[in-house]
């Protein structure tokens, strides 16, 4: 019960998610309009620190460098985030992965998802039920976890 909780969890921050790594691709994008330079750092004689650097403008481009490389690493783990949750869901039968992106991913009712389905509500909840274990078994107790973004 547990895991089928922290699985429901998981794909109602789909949609957050996708919005997320929506904005940060605009901003990546917008970083690499603006021009990063250097000028004439020399990179073996930067430290851990940012003692080494000659001048405030080398200073604020290695910080521009290293927002710029972070950011791409969230975006790159949101993507595998959505992907993973993507593939879990397609690995449904149709009708049980429209059910579960219908109710967790849309947020829609289950008077809504029956008659967009054609179906009767108690067969669309007996089908939810279904597809939840199906996809708990499928991960074999290895949940997706959300991506830890700051």
């Amino acid at each position: 019960m547990k895991k089928t909780k922290e699985l429901i969890k998981i794909l109602k921050q789909y949609e957050g998610q996708k919005r997320l790594l929506s904005s940060k691709e605009r901003l990546l994008v917008q970083l690499e309009k603006e021009e990063i330079t250097t000028n004439s750092i020399s990179y073996d004689s930067i430290s851990t620190g940012l003692t080494n650097i000659a001048s405030p403008v080398e200073q604020a481009a290695i910080k521009r460098l290293s927002a710029y490389y972070e950011l791409q690493s969230q975006i790159r783990q949101l993507q595998r985030f959505l992907f993973e949750i993507d593939n879990l869901v397609d690995s449904l039968k149709p009708l049980c992965s429209s059910i579960i992106r219908l109710k967790y991913i849309e947020d829609k009712t289950w008077v809504y998802i029956a008659q967009e389905l054609n179906i009767s509500r108690a067969t669309a909840i007996r089908l939810k039920d279904d597809a939840l274990s199906e996809m708990l078994e499928t991960l074999n107790d290895k949940l997706i976890k959300k991506p830890e973004l700051y």
